[in-house]
C-alpha cells in the first residue's frame, strides 16, 4: 500500500466522525430510487399555519421540497421560478391537497438584481408581511475550464446564485427581525465547500453563499431568526443539463454522476426536517458521497493531499478530451 493509501486509512475515520453529526443516517445512506419518506410528524405540525417562501419552486430540488410542503397545512406559500407553467402545476397540487393554504405564483429571473428586489416586496405583500420559512433554491450550475469561461458566465452565475439570493433576504428579512422569528435555508453545494476543475464560476459564487450565511448567521442569532446553509452532492435532477458552458450555452448532458445522484424528494425531506426540528442555526451537509465527505475533511486536515487530487483529476480528464 503506497503513502496515499494509509493516509486515506487514517484520514476517512476522522471524515465519518467530522461530518456525520452534521447529517442523519438517511442522508448517509439514501441514493436514487430509495423509497420515498414522508415527513416528521413534529416537522408537520410545526409549519402548520405558517407562510413559506420558496425559489427554485419550478423544477429540481425545489420542486420537490414544495411538494413536500402540500401536507403541512401552511396559510400562505409563493412559489418562484423562471418557468411559469410548471409553477402553476405545483399550484395545482396544494389546491388537491384541500388544506386551504393560499398559493401565490410569482416567477422571477434571478439573472435581474431589480426583478429579485421587485420579487421580495412582493413575496412579503402576498403573505401579509409574515414570512416563517424562506428558501433559496433557484440556481446554476457551471461546466467549463477558467480559461474557456468568459467573465460574463462568471458575472451570471454569481447573480443567479449569490447577489439575487442577497437582494432577496434584504427585502423579507428586516420584517423577520422586526417580529423576532423566523428560518432561512440557502441551498449551497458541496461545491461551494471544495472547488474542483471546470466549476470556478459555480465554486466561486457557491462560496460566496457559504460565507454570506456564516456572517449573516452571527448577526441574526439573537434576532430569534435561524439561518441554514445546505450543502447538497449529486442529485438526479436537471442542473447539470441546464449548467452553462463558457460562452454562456447549456451543457445539454446529463452527468452520469448526476445521473446516479440521491432522489431529491428524499433531499427535500431531509433538509426540511433538519431546519424545522434543529433549534440553532447550522451548515449541513446532504446526498453527499464518501468521496465528497472525505475530501471536505482533506481540505481540513490534508489540504496539499486534496490539492494534488484535484490536479491529478484535471489532468486526466485533459487526458480523456
Amino acid at each position: 500500500m503506497g503513502n496515499s493509501g494509509i493516509l486515506l486509512l487514517f484520514i476517512l475515520p476522522l471524515s465519518a466522525a467530522f461530518l456525520m453529526p452534521s447529517i442523519s443516517r438517511r442522508s448517509f445512506f439514501f441514493r436514487r430510487n430509495a423509497v420515498t419518506a414522508d415527513l416528521d410528524v413534529q416537522t408537520v405540525q410545526k409549519l402548520k399555519g405558517k407562510c413559506a417562501v420558496l425559489t427554485g419552486a419550478s423544477s429540481g430540488l425545489g420542486k420537490a421540497m414544495a411538494l413536500k410542503l402540500v401536507g403541512c397545512d401552511l396559510k400562505h406559500i409563493v412559489l418562484s421560478g423562471r418557468n411559469t407553467e410548471a409553477l402553476e402545476e405545483v399550484k395545482e397540487q396544494f389546491l388537491k391537497g384541500g388544506s386551504g393554504c393560499r398559493v401565490h405564483v410569482l416567477p422571477c429571473d434571478l439573472t435581474d438584481i431589480e426583478a429579485s428586489k421587485k420579487f421580495s416586496k412582493d413575496a412579503l405583500d402576498a403573505c401579509e408581511n409574515q414570512v416563517d420559512v424562506l428558501v433559496l433554491s433557484g440556481g446554476l450550475s457551471s461546466r467549463s475550464s477558467f480559461l474557456e469561461t468568459d467573465v460574463e458566465v462568471d458575472e451570471m452565475l454569481m447573480k443567479v446564485n449569490y447577489l439575487s439570493g442577497a437582494a432577496i433576504l434584504k427585502g423579507i428579512v428586516p420584517s423577520m427581525v422586526e417580529r423576532k422569528s423566523g428560518l432561512i435555508c440557502w441551498i449551497s453545494s458541496v461545491q461551494g465547500l471544495i472547488g474542483t476543475p471546470y466549476r470556478t464560476s459555480y465554486a466561486a459564487s457557491k462560496f460566496a453563499v457559504q460565507g454570506y450565511c456564516e456572517a449573516l448567521r452571527s448577526e441574526l442569532a439573537s434576532s430569534g431568526v435561524g439561518v441554514h446553509c445546505v450543502s447538497p452532492g449529486y442529485i438526479n435532477t436537471n442542473l447539470s443539463l441546464n449548467a452553462a458552458t463558457g460562452d454562456g450555452s447549456k451543457h445539454g448532458r446529463m452527468d452520469e454522476t448526476t445521473a446516479n445522484g440521491a432522489d431529491p424528494t428524499d433531499v427535500a425531506v431531509e433538509i426540511l426536517d433538519s431546519i424545522v426540528s434543529n433549534s440553532r442555526s447550522s451548515d449541513f451537509v446532504v446526498a453527499a458521497t464518501l468521496s465528497a465527505r472525505a475530501a471536505i475533511a482533506l481540505k481540513l486536515i490534508a489540504p496539499k493531499f486534496l490539492e494534488k487530487k484535484l490536479i491529478k483529476r484535471f489532468l486526466q480528464s485533459k487526458e480523456i478530451e
